[in-house]
């Protein structure tokens, strides 16, 4: 009888013990599935910051260019207004002097190609003037 309980006893110990062992082995399979799902996971989003940060440096490198671009678009602009400045600076300094110097009056022109016309009317004018002034000189200074 204690022979039989001993043989029960270890039958039950055994059949316990094979089937924690079936457990742990379904365990550690899901265990190891778990893990390379995840492992796997990490990867794809090591992957997609990867493609986000090569996006990112596009981007970035894409907004230096435009600015690069749009400072020297600003520049240009700034030189363009400068120079438009000086031309009509220039031009009315001109136009003032012709119009003191002229004996034919003109409105005062606030255009700056009104007022370059005049300064080439002008200078039409004085250069014929000096032509005429050169063939008369010489027929009078030879007389």
């Amino acid at each position: 009888m204690r022979f039989a309980t001993l043989e029960a006893t270890n039958k039950d110990l055994r059949d316990n013990d094979r089937a924690y062992l079936e457990m742990i082995e379904r365990s550690r399979a899901e265990l190891q599935s778990y893990t390379k799902e995840k492992v796997d996971e990490v990867l794809n989003l090591n992957n997609e910051i990867s493609r986000l940060k090569k996006v990112l440096e596009t981007a970035e490198r894409d907004v230096s260019d435009m600015a690069t671009q749009r400072d020297g678009m600003l520049q240009t602009a700034s030189q363009k207004t400068l120079d438009h400045g000086q031309v009509c600076m220039a031009t009315d300094n001109l136009f003032l002097r012709c119009s003191r110097r002229s004996k034919v009056n003109h409105p005062t022109y606030s255009n700056p190609l009104d007022q370059l016309h005049v300064i080439g009317d002008f200078m039409s004018d004085l250069s014929e003037i000096v032509k005429l002034k050169g063939k008369s000189a010489p027929a009078a200074g030879g007389a």
